[in-house]
């Protein structure tokens, strides 16, 4: 497996047959490259997912490094998701049950937090514009005195 430095944690697997998985993770991804590179994959089937060579560090979900734990281990399942659909010729939503919608309504984060930002018409416009329908607006900023507390 291969983990680039990036802002959000992109896993690459490799087999010895010349097919490749990737996967990503977000948020907590600090620290996560060292954990995924403690899980030991050799020898077995990307369609094999279980277990993962997680199981001495089933402690660690409870702990401060929960989040970086669980940022790795997604990265890497999607991988082995990627990797089997690959390896079996069909797409992954395939592998999961089968399509369940023929569309997916979307939505796009605004590039402003406030609605009377004097930005907000041409903000909206971009969505608009790019086809969007639905927008979100962040108001989990903390240092936003509009901020809900907790």
């Amino acid at each position: 497996m291969k983990t680039p430095e990036l802002a959000r944690l992109h896993v690459r697997i490799f087999t010895d047959q010349g097919l490749f998985g990737d996967g990503e993770g977000v948020d907590a991804v600090s620290g996560a490259e060292g954990i995924i590179q403690g899980i030991r994959l050799r020898g077995r089937a990307p369609q094999y997912r279980g277990h993962l060579g997680i199981e001495p560090n089933r402690s660690i979900f409870g702990g401060s490094q929960g989040g970086q734990f669980t940022a790795a281990l997604t990265a890497v399942e999607i991988a082995l998701w990627d990797l089997a659909g690959k390896a079996l010729g069909v797409p992954i939503y395939q592998l999961m049950g089968g399509k369940v919608r023929e569309r997916t309504r979307i939505y796009m984060d605004m590039g402003v937090d406030d609605p009377k930002d004097p930005n907000f018409p041409a903000e909206m416009k971009k969505l608009t514009d790019g086809g969007f329908t639905m927008a979100k607006i962040d108001i989990d900023n903390g240092g936003d005195p509009r901020a809900p507390t907790a």
